[in-house]
């Protein structure tokens, strides 16, 4: 649990963009593998495999989310992700704030994808494991996010 409390939290906050439910996500991630510690047959790593649990675990809290809409206070997605107070006070990563909040808008089935693979240093293979999805399906996806990431950010160009 050590070893991957702060992977697994990282990633639950990414999914959630809520700092307390990410806690409550991680706990409960954490339950679950020691529960299905008898299922887990090394086929991947155990990061990959917690990973598939966490996403799981985000995936039915997102969707509970949607069916029972909490008030928020706050608009922003970006402002509870751990780099959140740097973003804001440095005036030169506006363009990273961008890219942030361009990924944050993603559909789940692409933003996973783009979390894992180059903000998670997942190779294509882990990120497959870890979604439940083909490799082929991975680098589609990939593929899709990267078009509409570029589209999304050529808009808020074009605001300015």
């Amino acid at each position: 649990m050590r070893r991957y409390q702060s992977s697994v939290y990282t990633l639950a906050l990414r999914m959630l963009s809520d700092e307390d439910e990410a806690r409550d996500a991680s706990q409960t991630v954490f339950l679950n593998a020691l529960r299905s510690l008898h299922l887990f047959r090394g086929g991947s790593s155990l990061k990959t495999w917690l990973y598939r649990i966490t996403v799981n675990e985000c995936s039915a809290r997102t969707k509970m989310r949607k069916r029972f809409p909490r008030p928020s206070s706050d608009d922003d997605p970006v402002a509870s992700l751990p780099d959140a107070q740097r973003l804001a006070s440095d005036p030169e990563n506006d363009e990273e704030r961008e890219t942030w909040n361009a990924v944050l808008q993603l559909p789940e089935s692409y933003r996973l994808p783009v979390l894992f693979r180059y903000f998670e240093g997942f190779s294509y293979e882990e990120t497959a494991r870890a979604l439940g999805i083909s490799v082929d399906t991975v680098k589609i996806r990939l593929f899709r996010a990267k078009a509409m990431l570029r589209a999304a950010l050529a808009e808020r160009g074009g605001e300015q």
